[in-house]
């Protein structure tokens, strides 16, 4: 499974991706540290999942999330964030995310989700 990863804190790119790969051997997680450098990225790469951060520099989860589903990308995308007020949710979800993981959360619930 490819699954990228957006997030613009390292420190949180690193945790979940060593950990990702280490429950889910046969996955591979492609990390980005912002939308841009993701939505540069995906259009020449495929994924199986995205895992995307609200909070980004320059233009945010939801931003991105509609840009992906308005151009039909039906690639499973769930939502990491602490944004956890349940309009944020409804946004996330109504936007066309497939789930919403608000954090701080526990790493075998996202494995699962996964």
């Amino acid at each position: 499974m490819r699954i990228a990863l957006v997030d613009d804190t390292a420190e949180e790119l690193k945790i979940l991706s060593d950990i990702i790969n280490k429950e889910l051997p046969h996955s591979t997680v492609f990390t980005f540290p912002s939308g841009e450098s993701f939505l540069e990225a995906w259009a020449d790469n495929s994924y199986d999942l995205i895992l995307l951060d609200i909070m980004l520099p320059n233009k945010n989860g939801f931003e991105i999330l509609k840009q992906l589903r308005k151009e039909k990308l039906l690639t499973p995308i769930i939502m990491l964030t602490a944004k956890s007020e349940i309009y944020d949710k409804l946004e996330g979800l109504e936007n066309g995310a497939d789930d919403y993981i608000t954090k701080p959360f526990h790493m075998k619930e996202l494995v699962a989700r996964i």
